[in-house]
């Protein structure tokens, strides 16, 4: 029983404790209320079209025409083409790789170029 009536001063002593503090806020419309407007098209381009990181992979396995200055400029020393690259939504060139790389890796589904230099 003292346990008991113990737990229960500990209970009356806690729901009596009062916080003296602001209320509480939602941090994830703070941020948004902070953005900018260059920031919210920002977010809302690269939820349509997706991240500057996949643009730009993107258009290095296709071999677009700034290929080799993104190349130097990430320092990428190797592009794998598999199947997944080579599907519509990503559209690598295996003609462009194999002309502009160096084979040094296939096995029919995937092949690995080194980047020329």
């Amino acid at each position: 029983m003292a346990i008991g009536r113990e737990i229960e001063d500990i209970a009356r002593e806690l729901i009596r404790h009062q916080h003296d503090h602001p209320p509480v806020r939602d941090l994830n419309r703070e941020v948004e209320r902070k953005q900018t407007i260059a920031d919210r098209i920002g977010a809302d381009f690269a939820r349509l079209i997706g991240s500057w990181i996949f643009l730009l992979a993107q258009l290095i396995l296709q071999g677009d025409p700034s290929t080799p200055e993104l190349l130097k400029t990430y320092h990428v020393s190797y592009v794998l083409i598999g199947p997944q690259e080579l599907s519509p939504s990503h559209g690598a060139s295996a003609s462009y790789w194999a002309q502009h790389g160096t084979l040094v890796y296939d096995n029919v589904e995937y092949r690995l170029y080194r980047v020329s230099g």
